[in-house]
């Protein structure tokens, strides 16, 4: 992440800034699914993933501790333990 310019984060950050808020499409996922978040996640904290979880049918969440916005990659452990658990619950 430090190798990026000044000029592609304020890139990524205007198009985040005008994208539309697509959290009324959410209910209409219709497959199992995982939400993960790291719990010391400041950019998108837990309480506010656990607000889309319920918004998705059928959803799990699950909080990866000593993780921030990068769960997978600050907890990778715990974060693939997870993820592995989820994909086996899923029927084949």
């Amino acid at each position: 992440m430090e190798k990026n310019t000044a000029r592609g984060i304020a890139g990524a950050l205007r198009g985040m800034a005008i994208r539309p808020d697509r959290r009324n499409d959410l209910a209409r996922i219709a497959v199992p699914t995982l939400v993960l978040v790291g719990e010391e996640d400041v950019i998108t904290p837990p309480a506010e993933v656990q607000a889309l979880a319920d918004a998705i049918p059928n959803a799990r969440l699950e909080v990866v501790p000593e993780a921030g916005h990068m769960a997978p990659f600050e907890n990778a452990a715990v974060a693939n333990a997870v993820i592995l658990r989820f994909l086996e619950s899923l029927d084949r």
